[in-house]
């Protein structure tokens, strides 16, 4: 006989069953059940609507296999440090969309890192239950789909449990600011009573007021001042405003013992912020006097350590990270406090503790990586048409300039005129590309179908790289195709039109100007006239639009174009961006609304600007965010200033005389290199100096932007591809590593413009080949002198601790023999200019690449900040190989 089943054991295992992960007693007593039960079976039915909604079937069918389902089990809670949003970059994180069981909203957490920067963690999904631990130094905003948002800083303790009608949450610990969207509600309770709330804000405390008396809660409390101070904080980093109300709630007569512990540890962390070391230092030491024992004890020494560093006191430095180290309390702290002392810490998977020489830095890196023979990769060039109705007559010129690119380069020809990519995916396998034009109308190309493409062309070897160059190959029409195809040939034939670079940027604190010889040194080298214009934003310069209208038709004579700043899908903004941030600047997403300014709060540089330029086929960089973008646009959070906002992704579908990056291609530009998402405007120039130095086709340009974010990720990338009508994007991946995965190519991945030039100040040396009956072995050095160097900043890296790098991408083929696969691994020893040991530094990647008949090697070595710009450095990677049999 079936034992029947209660509501309140049916009710857990409805999302279960839909998910068919129950077991034949589990499912036979649910069914029994729900036979007789109307309530369960009518809420099992909005359980498979918002499983549906959610996630469709292909995604929950991957999450179960990749074992990434979320139900019954507690959360976990891994967390991957990304480095601070800067110029150029606009990712706001929101929420996000999981695979899996169904996932009822997500948690974004913000921690306050070591390397003195506000950090974004691997976002977690809600479950229907939550046992939710949030440490010191750490903000939560928790998504609760239909409901609302929560967010929590830490130390605190909630559970939040989902209930049929609403959501319950119970207050353990610390408190929580809620805003509840109109008509919803959230039930809560602590020992101190219970209440039901309905729309709008508030803050959740532990006060037995709040609970009994809604006017007596309304009064100014040191938890409201706690409040603000996070706001301040975390969402504004606005740290003079914080230190204020955190010294408040720290003095506050009413305050209790434990809101004057929270309100000094952040003291502490907001003047810190500011740069005020010492005085950091003096309320860090009197926060550790009254909390000995609390968990933080060691972390807060860990700030100690580092703020005595950086105001000059380094033996005292060196003391506090000694004794984190001696305590052992924290294996994370313990190896971050190692790393502070130079030591070999195990900061980062494949880096492991050798054995050091006095003083030295010396790593092992392991495991042993394969390198592949590389048979089967024969360089097949391919062009892909894509998304072209044979019924178009427009449709029919890109047809035609596809015809035109297979004939040029003898390419092999894939018709995907039904953007089926399941089948174009089948036929890239095969064909094993190196370098792919997709030609496509530009209404069909998207940052989702970008990242389907990208994620592709990871998985056709075994190495951690993305195996084929590609471009997509778009206008504004088929006229303008068949121009931009002209200029393409023009440009193959005789190179570029001038020996002018150009760069504009968007600044603050000044007025708009002209800087002569401003870029990168590289740049010059290259025998490059250097020209820059500044645009200041229009809080420091009311006149800045006349500058720009005086000056932008100034681009004409560039041969190449660079461009930074923030914006959006339509045109560069000259306003501070910090709107993004101010919700009471927003509104609802309209599509009749994208745009609008009627008060010119918001200036820019509009498509229209652009399109009137007379440009001499320059390549175009720009770091602008959404810069790419040509019809299918997902209103992402970093532009909700000039598209609104909204509780799900919205997809614009943008006229297409509104696109920038359309429109530069219409004043006359043979590409452009931009990204098609958010992405940080650093990346224009890493990929100039990739394309300088290498002498690099515009494909392997981009690809190397791919690249380094692979290399950071070790090819494990996380990428959320975005579905309209769906969550909110991009709160479940590496905020930097999806921001680079974003960049895109607009036109012809083989153009090949630039000559090879060397980098000023930097040197890359392999010496001392040896070759021994079971090993054989050489020596990469790496001479970076003193000063700037571009990849010094180790953008896509998710950890504190390897903020900063030394870096090299070698050439194998000469030093292993032809198509011979190989065992590499990998030590490291790092100088300064006079032979003396350098601390810090760990080795963190020796990955072998195998690419179209060629292999390379990426090697890199990571230390804190600051370290690379204070002297000479001299970095020795010691390879050694052994043949292995290929399979």
């Amino acid at each position: 006989m079936i034992r029947e089943a209660p509501c309140t054991e049916v009710e857990p295992l409805l999302f279960a069953l839909l998910e068919d992960e129950v077991d034949d007693g589990e499912r036979e007593r649910l069914t029994a059940h729900l036979r007789r039960c109307g309530a369960c079976r009518r809420r099992l039915e909005q359980e498979r609507e918002l499983t549906h909604a959610l996630a469709p079937a292909a995604l929950r069918a991957a999450a179960r296999s990749d074992g990434c389902a979320v139900g019954r089990r507690r959360i976990a809670w891994p967390l991957a440090a990304a480095a601070v949003l800067g110029v150029g970059l606009g990712i706001a994180v929101l929420s996000s969309s999981f695979g899996g069981r169904t996932a009822y909203g997500s948690i974004a957490p913000a921690r306050y890192e070591p390397t003195l920067r506000l950090a974004n963690g691997v976002n977690v999904a809600l479950a229907s239950h939550n046992h939710v631990v949030v440490p010191a130094a750490e903000n939560d905003t928790i998504e609760l789909l239909a409901t609302g948002t929560l967010r929590v800083a830490g130390p605190a303790v909630i559970e939040l449990d989902r209930a049929p009608e609403t959501w319950k949450l119970v207050l353990l610990r610390g408190q929580v600011a809620a805003t509840l969207l109109p008509g919803a509600r959230l039930r809560v309770s602590s020992v101190h009573g219970a209440r039901t709330l309905d729309g709008g804000v508030h803050l959740i405390t532990m006060n037995p007021a709040w609970y009994a008396d809604t006017a007596a809660a309304q009064e100014a409390t040191p938890a409201e001042l706690l409040q603000s101070g996070y706001t301040q904080f975390f969402q504004r980093a606005d740290m003079a405003s914080a230190e204020a109300a955190f010294r408040a709630a720290w003095k506050h007569p009413k305050a209790t013992e434990e809101e004057q512990g929270r309100a000094l540890f952040y003291l502490w962390s907001s003047v810190g912020r500011q740069e005020r070391y010492d005085d950091a230092v003096a309320l860090q030491t009197e926060w550790m006097k009254l909390h000995p024992d609390d968990p933080s004890y060691d972390y807060v020494l860990l700030f100690q350590g580092v703020y005595l560093r950086e105001s000059g006191h380094e033996p005292e430095a060196r003391a506090a990270w000694d004794e984190i180290v001696r305590r052992a309390k924290d294996e994370d702290l313990s190896a971050m406090a190692r790393a502070y002392l130079g030591g070999t810490a195990a900061t980062t998977p494949g880096a492991t503790q050798g054995k050091p020489r006095a003083r030295e830095s010396v790593d092992r890196y392991v495991p042993d990586r394969l390198l592949p023979d590389g048979a089967g990769q024969v360089g097949t060039k391919v062009v892909v048409a894509y998304g072209l109705d044979p019924k178009n007559a427009d449709h029919a010129r890109f047809r035609k300039i596809a015809e035109k690119a297979v004939a040029r380069d003898h390419a092999a020809f894939v018709d995907c005129a039904d953007a089926d990519f399941e089948r174009l995916s089948k036929a890239l396998r095969e064909l094993l590309p190196e370098a792919v034009l997709f030609v496509l109308p530009p209404e069909a190309l998207d940052v989702k179908l970008h990242r389907q493409v990208v994620l592709l062309s990871r998985s056709l070897d075994e190495d951690v790289f993305p195996d084929f160059t590609f471009g997509w190959f778009t206008a504004r029409d088929g006229k303008s195709a068949e121009a931009l195809w002209e200029r393409t040939c023009e440009t193959r034939e005789k190179g570029l039109a001038s020996k002018v670079w150009t760069s504009t940027f968007v600044t603050s604190g000044m007025k708009s100007c002209e800087y002569p010889n401003y870029g990168l040194d590289v740049v010059a080298a290259a025998g490059f006239e250097r020209k820059a214009l500044a645009f200041a934003t229009r809080e420091s310069d009311p006149a800045v639009l006349d500058f720009v209208h005086g000056n932008l038709k100034r681009l004409a004579d560039a041969g190449v174009v660079s461009m930074t700043g923030n914006g959006d899908p339509q045109g560069i903004w000259l306003f501070d961006d910090a709107r993004n941030a101010d919700p009471k600047t927003h509104w609802p997403f309209d599509p009749a609304r994208v745009g609008s300014d009627p008060k010119g709060e918001m200036p820019r540089i509009l498509a229209a600007e652009f399109r009137k330029l007379e440009l001499d086929r320059p390549v175009v960089w720009s770091g602008t965010c959404h810069s790419a973008a040509t019809h299918r646009v997902f209103v992402e959070g970093d532009i909700v200033s000039t598209f609104g906002s909204s509780e799900r992704t919205e997809l614009y579908e943008m006229p297409l005389a509104e696109s920038m990056g359309l429109s530069i291609l219409d004043a006359g530009a043979v590409a452009l290199l931009a990204p098609i998402g958010a992405n940080h405007g650093y990346a224009v120039d890493l990929e100039t100096e990739f394309a300088l130095e290498n002498g690099a086709s515009l494909g392997e340009i981009v690809k190397s932007t791919w690249d380094d974010v692979f290399l950071q990720a070790r090819g494990e990338l996380t990428l959320v591809l975005p579905v309209a009508g769906g969550p909110p994007t991009y709160a479940g991946e590496p905020i930097m590593q999806g921001g680079g995965v974003n960049r895109v190519l607009l036109g012809d991945p083989t153009l090949r413009p630039f000559r090879a030039t060397a980098v000023p100040r930097e040197r890359t040396i392999i010496r001392a080949v040896r070759d021994a009956k079971s090993e054989r072995s050489f020596d990469v050095v790496v001479e970076w002198d003193k000063g700037f160097h571009t990849r010094g900043w180790n953008l896509y890296s998710a950890k504190p601790t390897t903020s900063r790098r030394i870096a090299a991408r070698v050439r194998l083929d000469d030093l292993l023999p032809a198509h011979a696969a190989a065992r590499l691994a990998a030590t490291l020893r790092v100088v300064d200019g006079k032979g003396e040991a350098l601390e810090g530094f760990v080795l963190t990647h020796a990955e072998p690449e195998v690419f179209h008949g060629h292999r390379f090697l990426h090697l890199q070595a990571n230390a804190p900040d600051k370290v690379l710009d204070e002297t000479d450095v001299r970095a020795t990677f010691s390879v050694t190989w052994r043949p292995v049999e290929a399979r």
